[in-house]
């Protein structure tokens, strides 16, 4: 009887954490953000997850932000040189910096994720409402989201949009 433990975690390579300053990486966004709130130090503070392909081992992994990451990512997406941000790779940075705590820098290199990836990220199975425990499904961010299309017989992957 597991009383309460059900749950059967995979290792801890499915998160990516950026843990002082000077790390960095370059992902690929795989999914719209998730809009959730998570404490912090006793304050309620916004958060957005994205599932992503980290490029440094070319995982499947699961990416957490706050609002300055989001609204680095949001400006990418709204300004007409850039546009969707599934299109190319992010290099972020945790520079610790006042006002200035990460930097996004995108890739000119612009792609469609590959079949390859796409099956990655189906075989991952990242639940991003489930990770982040997303009690309403979270709110409309950015872009008209959608789902990733794995193929034409196989079920996409949500972009947890109400």
């Amino acid at each position: 009887m597991t009383n309460g433990y059900e749950f059967e975690p995979k290792d801890s390579g499915n998160y990516l954490k950026l843990k002082k300053a000077g790390d960095k990486a370059k992902i690929r966004l795989a999914s719209t953000p998730i809009h959730f709130q998570e404490d912090y130090q006793g304050k309620m503070n916004e958060r957005f997850a994205w599932i992503v392909i980290d490029r440094a081992d070319n995982e499947i992994k699961a990416f957490k932000g706050g609002v300055m990451i989001y609204k680095k990512v949001k400006e990418l997406l709204l300004n007409d040189d850039w546009g969707d941000p599934m299109q190319y790779d992010l290099t972020i940075t945790r520079t610790e910096e006042d006002g200035n705590y990460y930097t996004v820098i995108a890739s000119p290199k612009k792609s469609d994720i590959t079949k390859e990836e796409l099956e990655a990220i189906k075989k991952a199975d990242i639940d991003l409402e489930k990770m982040f425990k997303v009690k309403d499904k979270g709110t409309k961010t950015f872009g008209e989201g959608g789902a990733i299309e794995i193929g034409d017989d196989e079920p996409p992957i949500e972009s947890y949009e109400n």
